[in-house]
């Protein structure tokens, strides 16, 4: 019966976290359709849509496998396991991170004149490089949480990452900071979020207080879990 409540009690969170999200990036496209040209709104989410486009295969699955065994090793109370998970999930998403950054930076110039076709394009899409870096951290915090079953703090993720992009590209603008206002927004929101949910997991998961074991058979369970979470991600785009 208490699990019953706790679930229904996770769902109504992430519910209403759902519903206050929405409402703010709707605001965050008022904003921006009524500050920029089509043009310039069409260039934003063409850059955002190309960038979240591979994300699947930057997180190469591990972001829900990883959850999934948080999940198992916490049952388990085996945190020197959920410290490898941690571990493990954080080496190889960077490795493939950085390798995805350096292409992009490398080829940008060429995107701009061949793909997007728009005057200083390439400089938009390297600023959201810097998102890509900052995110990572995000999203391993966040998987903690999510992991350790904190449905009530994990809700607040997406209200408060849309809250931010309303509120920073308003002041980016109001500052006079034309297109690069959304980007910049995007950026010191993910760079905020990093704080404040990096703060959040380590109040229920101390990872400095466990030690890493058995590295290479968990990383292949996370792998074996976690690579056709790939295409699943990639289907539902």
């Amino acid at each position: 019966m208490a699990d019953t409540k706790e679930i229904i009690r996770g769902g109504a969170y992430l519910a209403v976290g759902s519903v206050i999200a929405f409402i703010f990036s709707y605001l965050f496209r008022v904003i921006l359709a009524k500050n920029f040209s089509v043009e310039e709104y069409g260039l934003f989410y063409s850059i955002y849509n190309f960038i979240t486009f591979f994300i699947p295969f930057i997180f190469l699955g591990l972001d829900q496998s990883s959850v999934h065994y948080i999940v198992k090793y916490k049952t388990e109370e085996n945190y020197n396991k959920i410290k490898t998970v941690v571990a493990s999930t954080f080496v190889f998403q960077l490795a493939a991170n950085l390798l995805f950054i350096l292409l992009i930076f490398i080829f940008s110039s060429y995107l701009e004149n061949n793909y997007f076709h728009y005057e200083n394009s390439g400089y938009y899409l390297r600023l959201m490089l810097i998102l890509l870096f900052f995110n990572l951290l995000v999203s391993v915090s966040v998987g903690i949480i999510y992991g350790f079953q904190k449905m009530k703090i994990f809700s607040l993720y997406a209200p408060i990452q849309n809250f931010l992009y309303v509120i920073l590209t308003f002041c980016f603008i109001y500052f006079g900071r034309g297109l690069s206002s959304p980007f910049l927004a995007y950026i010191t929101a993910t760079i905020i979020l990093m704080v404040i949910f990096t703060a959040f997991a380590r109040r229920y998961f101390n990872y400095f207080q466990h030690k890493i074991v058995q590295f290479q058979n968990i990383t292949k369970e996370l792998f074996v879990f976690g690579l056709p979470m790939i295409l699943i991600g990639f289907s539902a785009r």
